[in-house]
């Protein structure tokens, strides 16, 4: 998937299957000083801010991904930010697994 800039609805689910209303995804590239930097400046109903920071960048044949984020859900956002905690932890550990099988040459399909 290649992202552009622009403002996208997604329909979100609660548990992968319940409906649970909607959420913007708001696309940008900001200047960075080297590398990729994504932000998503998005927001839904119950989330007045979800703004996320990626940044990719290279050095010496390694690369470094890094996500941020700041929540604003009123009193919701303990919950949404335990939310955003196992969400990124487990998109980290599947980043890990894909970097490791593409480093030991594994061809994957497409």
């Amino acid at each position: 998937m290649e992202w552009s800039e622009g403002t996208f609805w997604v329909a979100v689910r609660l548990l992968g299957f319940l409906p649970f209303g909607k959420q913007a995804i708001v696309i940008s590239f900001p200047q960075s000083g080297g590398g990729v930097l994504l932000r998503d400046n998005g927001h839904s109903a119950l989330v007045k801010v979800w703004d996320q920071t990626i940044s990719i960048t290279s050095n010496a044949g390694r690369t470094r991904y890094k996500d941020s984020v700041i929540i604003d859900a009123g009193l919701l956002t303990l919950p949404v930010w335990l939310f955003a905690q196992a969400f990124y932890r487990h998109r980290q550990r599947r980043w890990r697994l894909l970097a490791r099988r593409l480093s030991m040459g594994e061809v994957l399909p497409p």
